[in-house]
């Protein structure tokens, strides 16, 4: 996906915007730090794009409403599948989704960290209808009204969805998603956690085969092991320093060992070994956590960077899992 970050617009939408009966599908990408007066990261203005699986994160409204999406004006978009994080309204509500005379469709989000005077996921005004079903609203601040603001004649139906504080409708539960390691940006599931097979059960079935969950990260069920990278930073200046966070996830009744290899994938395409092959033993039902520090050399070169793991079985080169993320050195 695209990198559309730091944009600034005077008026509507700071990073994409939807205009007068237009529409489209805006997936994948990261929509990060753009700043308007109404819809920081993304506006829709009488129109009904897709914005499906994408990271809304740290965009700020100035004056209305939607600090990560703003819909006003007959807008009746899908907004499914993303992660809506530490975003910011100034001064209307909304800081993760503001909806103005507009009835989005919200499935399967994620919104945590978000930032208004009132309603800081959600914030509704004048005939707005939201539809929310199988999201996560957690930790998200206001004011007033921590998760959902409803206005004059607004309305919305929630269902299957984890909202700090409670909210009426079928499924709905008020339990802490026990994120990954949210301080560091990383709001997929650990083990334990109530959203997982929580969410609408009439949905299609989550990859794995089991009921769908909560948020815009269903946990895979299907791995004997579970590994989670978390990275520290996604820009690293030559000379610097790179953390990461290894999350390993057993759910099986007795201990299993495993090896753990991590290797970088340098701009011009070689890759370079970071970390082991070492050997572990993660005891039962047990989650653990260690943040390895990597010197990101002074000669090394600018661009694009892949870091990617894999946990094993000792001996076999067949993973229980693997994970890895993007990084750039500018």
């Amino acid at each position: 996906g695209n990198w559309i970050e730091g944009n600034s617009a005077v008026g509507d939408a700071g990073g994409i915007c939807f205009y007068s009966s237009s529409w489209g599908l805006v997936s994948g990408n990261t929509i990060k730090l753009n700043t308007a007066d109404r819809g920081g990261g993304i506006g829709c203005s009488g129109s009904s794009p897709s914005i499906i699986g994408n990271r809304i994160e740290m965009n700020v409204a100035e004056s209305w409403g939607g600090g990560g999406i703003a819909c006003w004006w007959l807008s009746f978009p899908i907004i499914d599948l993303n992660t809506i994080v530490g975003n910011t309204s100034l001064s209307d509500p909304g800081g993760g989704v503001y909806c103005h005379q507009s009835s989005p469709t919200l499935d399967i989000n994620t919104f945590s960290g978000n930032v208004a005077p009132y309603g800081g996921a959600i914030g509704c005004d004048y005939y707005a209808s939201p539809a929310v079903t199988n999201c996560i609203l957690w930790a998200d601040s206001a004011g007033t009204f921590q998760e959902i603001y409803l206005g004059l004649f607004a309305t919305v139906t929630v269902d299957y969805s984890d909202v700090q504080g409670g909210w009426s409708g079928t499924g709905n539960i008020n339990a802490d998603p026990k994120f990954v390691l949210p301080g560091q940006g990383d709001y997929r599931l650990r083990w334990g956690s109530p959203c997982i097979d929580a969410g609408d059960p009439t949905w299609p079935s989550d990859p794995d085969g089991t009921r769908c969950d909560m948020g815009a990260h269903p946990f895979d069920q299907s791995r004997q092991l579970t590994l989670y990278l978390t990275p520290h930073a996604s820009h690293v200046t030559p000379g610097g320093q790179l953390g990461v966070t290894y999350t390993v996830i057993n759910r099986q009744a007795q201990p299993v060992p495993f090896t753990v290899s991590s290797d970088a994938v340098l701009p011009n395409g070689n890759t370079v070994n970071v970390l082991g092959p070492s050997n572990y033993t993660l005891p039962a039902n047990f989650t653990a956590q260690r943040t390895f520090t990597h010197n990101v050399p002074a000669v090394a070169p600018v661009g694009d960077y892949l870091y990617r793991s894999q946990i094993t079985p000792q001996g076999s080169p067949n993973p229980y899992d693997q994970d890895q993320f993007a990084f750039l050195s500018p």
